[in-house]
């Protein structure tokens, strides 16, 4: 894939939503917009916690630059996730490449 995905490559379409109030106990999220995206799936591990099983899948998302994903202006992680075909994927880092075409963006998602 080429770095950031080709136009063609983001199939993806995906929900960015935005955190109200990231200081609040309990995060309530709202729709900001919806992004055609490229995914690579990175990894995935299935666990047994609490007589439960738990299955986690890490994703690589390219997205085209945006201002409000930029991670030297906005806390990604805090303020916003991806909304996906009835799954959310929880943002733990966000970095642009050098030239603000894209930004990568690795997730993690609870499955199940």
């Amino acid at each position: 894939m080429p770095i950031g995905g080709s136009a063609g490559q983001r199939a993806w379409y995906v929900l960015i939503e935005q955190c109200v109030d990231p200081e609040a106990q309990f995060k309530q999220w709202t729709p900001l917009d919806y992004v055609w995206m490229s995914r690579d799936d990175v990894s995935a591990d299935e666990r047994f916690q609490s007589d439960q099983e738990t299955a986690y899948a890490d994703s690589k998302w390219f997205i085209p630059y945006r201002a409000d994903m930029d991670p030297e202006s906005v806390d990604v992680p805090a303020v916003r996730r991806f909304a996906y075909e009835g799954r959310t994927y929880d943002i733990r880092s966000a970095r642009p490449d050098g030239w603000k075409r894209y930004i990568e963006v690795v997730t993690l998602s609870r499955v199940g």
